[in-house]
């Protein structure tokens, strides 16, 4: 990815995260998921294989995964991560 072109979807994540928080109506935490995939997807694009971020998928025995970074060699595997609020705490 170049430097400009990370930059700019840095940017975009900042800014969709502060329409989303102006917005009054915002969750702590799944309010920013769109934002926060499309930057993922953003860094994804320019990977090779190209990877893409899916949020919110099913419970396959593991609980409720927050995301999934898939690529078309994997062959179904996914990175399986959660995503926590900074508020979050144990």
């Amino acid at each position: 990815m170049t430097s400009a072109k990370r930059t700019a979807a840095v940017g975009a994540y900042f800014e969709a995260v502060a329409a989303t928080r102006a917005s009054g109506g915002a969750t702590a935490e799944r309010s920013y998921y769109p934002a926060l995939e499309n930057l993922l997807n953003a860094i994804g694009d320019t990977l090779d294989p190209k990877v893409r971020c899916v949020t919110e998928l099913r419970d396959v025995g593991g609980g409720t995964p927050t995301w999934a970074s898939t690529a078309p060699a994997s062959r179904g595997r996914a990175g399986i991560d959660r995503c926590r609020s900074a508020a979050w705490s144990r």
